[in-house]
């Protein structure tokens, strides 16, 4: 289809596809600023009141409120609700002008909107204090997080922000051994110490991931966009400051492993071993992480070069996260796995799997919901 020109000699036609790119032009960059603009305000809004904030307590202290405290109006709920629906939508417009948007225009909103959310207060979830809350339990009380829940260090003004206080340590032994050094800080630095790791975390992850696509040859732009960008990953997982991003980074650690070239004389650093190698390795960090981050696991192995290299290494990671974890922790940490596995009073209310299975039924929305995830893998 032809776009006729304007009148004229020598005036070529425009087609409709020549059109298109040229309204890209000033859509993609206007979605990069209304991301990074939508993000500094839910977070300077978010650092304004209670009213995201998701603690245990009916008040959070004021260390919680952040260095963004003061800047901006409280955020209702309205406001967030709406501000996010706009977030979305410019996000939605990136990811459809990531092709033609310059990488380093992407990255530098990712990392503006990554800060943005890294000095907010804890948004939606009080998950960051339970990882507080553990790693005093061992450093400065010297119980077991798998056996003691919150609760057993009640004199601990940390255990009022958390929500479920009763419940004993989900996480994986790594990153509760990992979260040990910041017992040792005072609430306020325990607080920001953790939200800057998490945060330098998901960067982390998505320029592995960028790098990851070029090397494949796809668009870095494309998938810093679709990863760094997305509003969930923004407003929950940094703001939040949740354990995830650290899994998150692990694994696009692995998939940069295994998307290394094949040809040896593309010159990759590593050679086909080193990558089977830290692909084997770091699918079982992952999991070492957060029990969820083992289903990364039989895609690193078998996706590397060498899948029989990779599931050596694998073997040998375990082993020596058992080697390490164990002495501390015990076989308690084994129950984490039953805890989510059947802990219904853990439930998240009005979340999708949740809405669905209200409507269909439980069963029918599980089977629903794991022929999506591998349908999505495929």
């Amino acid at each position: 289809m032809t776009v006729a020109a304007a009148s004229g000699p020598g005036r070529p036609g425009r087609t409709w596809r020549t059109v298109r790119r040229r309204g890209t032009t000033w859509i993609g960059p206007a979605a990069l600023a209304g991301i990074a603009t939508l993000g500094a305000w839910l977070a300077v809004g978010a650092a304004a009141g209670s009213t995201i904030v998701d603690t245990g307590s009916s008040e959070e202290p004021d260390w919680v409120a952040g260095p963004l405290a003061g800047l901006g109006s409280d955020l209702t709920v309205n406001r967030f609700g709406w501000a996010l629906l706009a977030m979305t939508l410019a996000y939605a417009l990136a990811v459809r002008c990531s092709g033609d948007l310059p990488l380093r225009w992407v990255m530098g909103t990712v990392i503006l909107v990554h800060l943005a959310f890294a000095l907010a207060p804890p948004i939606l979830s009080s998950d960051v204090f339970h990882y507080l809350a553990y790693a005093r339990e061992g450093f400065l009380h010297g119980r077991n997080p798998y056996l003691s829940p919150p609760i057993s260090i009640a004199p601990d003004p940390i255990v009022s922000l958390v929500y479920w206080q009763h419940l004993t340590s989900p996480y994986g032994p790594l990153f509760t051994l990992l979260s040990y050094p910041l017992g040792a800080l005072e609430h306020t630095d325990e607080l920001w110490t953790i939200k800057a790791f998490t945060a330098s975390a998901s960067l982390t992850g998505v320029a592995l991931l960028a790098r990851a696509a070029s090397r494949s040859g796809r668009s870095s732009s494309r998938a810093a966009t679709v990863v760094g960008l997305n509003p969930l990953l923004l407003v929950y997982g940094v703001g939040g400051a949740h354990n995830d991003l650290l899994v998150m980074a692990t694994v696009c650690g692995g998939v940069l492993a295994v998307s290394g070239p094949r040809d040896p004389a593309a010159g990759s650093p590593m050679g086909s071993e080193g990558r089977s190698v830290a692909a084997g390795a770091l699918a079982v960090v992952a999991g070492g992480l957060k029990a969820s981050g083992a289903v990364a696991a039989p895609f690193l192995i078998l996706g590397a070069e060498r899948p029989r290299r990779a599931l050596v290494a694998a073997l040998v990671a375990g082993l020596a996260v058992v080697a390490v974890t164990l002495p501390i922790f015990g076989p308690h940490v084994l129950d984490t796995l039953g805890v989510q596995a059947s802990s219904g009073s853990t439930l998240a209310r009005y979340s999708g799997p949740d809405v669905l299975g209200s409507v269909l039924g439980t069963a029918i929305a599980r089977l629903v919901l794991d022929v999506l995830v591998a349908g999505a893998a495929l």
